[in-house]
């Protein structure tokens, strides 16, 4: 299934200084660019037990390329966000048509979200709780498709690999992983043009108050420049993990 309106690219400016980019053939046209750069894909496996002569639902995994971030920064209540209201309103729906009395579990992950965002006017809760109740809705629709579908004959893997990262150079850095606090890091909101920044304290400082892009989505600089090319090489991670689909 394919699911538009939801989210938007923030980054739209990097976007398009790729080579390839990918849009899929249910984008609408009439959209705004930054909603058809999306991944728009929402993927569902349904899990019943068998009970008699049918089957009785447990749950659903899902996945869909959205970011978490519908209720503000500025909140200091935990929360779920986006993700926990379209998993709690899922849950009912199916509890409610299905009949069914006992806990029914819906696990939403992200997809490749990087810079998707979900599509708020204004971040707070009933932001959040509108776009997770539309996704909710959806995945309700796919639920249900699932039913002349379902099949016992079911094969499990795992696919996994791991790649090496090249040595770091003078005006690049992997420290993110292994030492966080050499990196200054700002993220400025869609409101402000969805730029963000990765580089020296200065040039962050100048992206939040400006707006401006500082290399965004290119060479990182250091942020404590040649003091950084005094740590071994060998304390910076030298592989990364991906999930490899391709021979599913």
């Amino acid at each position: 299934m394919t699911i538009f309106g939801l989210t938007h690219n923030r980054s739209l400016e990097a976007y398009n200084n790729n080579k390839s980019q990918i849009i899929s053939e249910e984008a609408l046209w009439t959209m705004l660019p930054e909603y058809r750069a999306v991944d728009p894909t929402f993927t569902m496996l349904r899990v019943d037990q068998i009970v008699g002569a049918g089957t009785q639902p447990l749950g659903a995994f899902t996945n869909f390329a959205i970011q978490g971030t519908a209720v503000p920064s500025s909140n200091d209540l935990y929360s779920g966000d986006v993700h926990a209201a379209a998993e709690r309103a899922l849950e009912w729906a199916i509890r409610r048509h299905y009949g069914v009395q006992t806990e029914v579990i819906h696990a939403l992950t992200n997809g490749a979200e990087g810079d998707v965002a979900p599509a708020f006017t204004t971040q707070n809760f009933a932001e959040a709780e509108q776009l997770g109740l539309t996704l909710a809705t959806k995945a309700f629709d796919l639920f249900q498709e699932l039913d002349r579908r379902l099949t016992d004959a079911v094969q499990l893997g795992y696919n996994y690999e791991e790649l090496p990262l090249q040595i770091p150079t003078r005006r690049t850095t992997w420290s993110c992983a292994s030492m966080p606090w050499l990196v200054c890091r700002c993220w400025v909101d869609r409101r402000k043009g969805g730029r963000c920044c990765m580089g020296s304290f200065w040039e962050c400082t100048k992206a939040c108050v400006k707006s401006l892009p500082q290399g965004c989505h290119t060479w990182k600089l250091k942020a404590l420049d040649f003091l950084q090319d005094l740590v071994p090489a060998t304390d910076f991670p030298t592989t990364m993990t991906f999930a490899d689909d391709s021979h599913q």
